[in-house]
């Protein structure tokens, strides 16, 4: 036989093993698909995906009772991560104890430093309404004065440039200007002067030919 022939099959499986390699370049794909539907997780489409501890109205179940909470509304943080207890609470607040807690305006008398005044009335008793959940301004009268308007109303003593005609001189001061304190509830006598009485007052060096003993040499002259 010739020797030729006996080469041939073998050289023939040599090349056919030789083209015959894995393509492993689809596989990185794939894992990479397999990665991303992993972690593209949509959060705010109210649907619990992998990766979300929540995503909206969707807590998976759990409430303020499941996370050591006595009462309250669970909520699912912005970022749907994590679980957002702020509406949560330990205790109910109780409506008539006196107390002011958590979920209540006031509480019978606790009306947390409220007045008339505060709520835009001029005068009055203010009061808490039976749920707790509001003030009520039944016993409040007239409309609280609004400082700053120029205008006294109320309580005021000045406001703005309106002084009630009063002035540096009708305060005791010699001169100056006079005017009304920033809630209006006095007046601002710190431009006033005394200067011209002849005796050193807070804030002067001198009055008149009053100089406190200075003289020209302790001026180096």
């Amino acid at each position: 036989m010739n020797r030729h022939f006996i080469w041939l099959p073998v050289l023939t499986a040599f090349f056919w093993l030789g083209s015959c390699t894995f393509d492993t370049s689809g596989l990185g794909k794939i894992n990479n698909d397999n990665v991303n539907n992993v972690n593209n997780a949509q959060c705010g489409n109210g649907t619990l995906e992998t990766g979300e501890t929540c995503d909206g109205t969707e807590l998976g179940g759990a409430t303020c009772l499941s996370q050591g909470f006595e009462t309250g509304t669970l909520a699912c943080a912005t970022d749907c991560l994590s679980l957002d207890t702020s509406g949560c609470q330990d205790n109910p607040p109780v409506c008539g104890n006196g107390t002011l807690e958590t979920g209540e305006t006031c509480d019978g008398t606790e009306l947390g430093g409220a007045t008339c005044l505060s709520r835009g009335f001029e005068s009055g008793t203010l009061a808490c309404a039976g749920d707790c959940l509001a003030f009520d301004t039944a016993d409040c009268q007239g409309t609280a004065p609004v400082c700053g308007n120029d205008q006294i109303e109320g309580t005021e003593t000045c406001d703005g440039t309106d002084l009630f005609g009063e002035t540096c001189q009708s305060q005791g001061f010699l001169s100056g200007t006079l005017a009304c304190l920033g809630d209006c509830t006095g007046l601002d006598t710190s431009a006033c002067s005394n200067c011209g009485n002849a005796q050193i007052e807070s804030g002067e060096a001198c009055d008149g030919d009053n100089l406190g003993g200075a003289s020209c040499t302790d001026f180096g002259f």
